[in-house]
């Protein structure tokens, strides 16, 4: 763990990544006798200490409870401010929830590329609405006749869009979420047919 680092300086690093891994409960347990969420933030801060300028994760929350994976993610999120974290899952909620951007990978070669910035739904109506109407909301995307989609970049931005269509007393059918909309690209990306009515990014 702390191979080829000064021993003046290896202290100082183990308390910083304690602090980032939130390792301070765990600290004095041995590997054995810890769980495998746990294991896995000692992990991660075996690879943080000496401060890598990438981390590659692969499939990192596999196995995890909900607690567990809520902790890694926490651990993440602090850590991509300094350090670029590359990390390969089939996940979908779990690359909303962490990534900036994806990259969709189909027989070794990248089918396309996603950037984050604004997370999309999908809105289905029971009848057409006119694009004029639909537009007013400045988040409208694309879309015609039934089908429209909006980009939000937080979850009152929908709130916003649907109270506006009722508003409007225009009836929705149904509302497809970014999970199932990031999930609909994956599938058009390594050649199968989308679900109808449901975008990309």
């Amino acid at each position: 763990m702390l191979h080829g680092m000064d021993s003046c300086q290896y202290q100082n690093k183990i308390e910083q990544v304690v602090i980032q891994c939130d390792l301070s409960p765990i600290i004095n347990k041995t590997i054995s006798a810890l769980s495998k969420g746990n294991r896995q933030r000692v992990a991660i801060a075996q690879s943080m200490i000496h401060q890598p300028d990438i981390l590659i994760l692969d499939e990192p929350t596999s196995g995890l409870d909900p607690k567990q994976i809520t902790q890694f993610r926490k651990v993440i999120s602090n850590l991509k401010h300094h350090t670029a974290v590359l990390l390969s899952s089939h996940i979908m909620h779990e690359m909303l929830s962490l990534c900036d951007s994806i990259a969709i990978i189909h027989e070794g070669k990248i089918k396309d590329t996603i950037i984050l910035e604004n997370q999309s739904i999908v809105i289905d109506f029971y009848e057409e609405v006119l694009a004029s109407i639909v537009k007013h909301p400045p988040q409208w995307h694309s879309g015609n006749g039934k089908s429209h989609q909006f980009k939000i970049s937080a979850p009152e931005e929908q709130t916003k869009i649907i109270e506006y269509f009722i508003y409007k007393n225009h009836s929705i059918y149904r509302i497809v979420g970014a999970e199932q909309v990031l999930e609909n690209c994956f599938l058009e990306s390594i050649g199968h047919r989308a679900t109808k009515g449901k975008y990309c990014v």
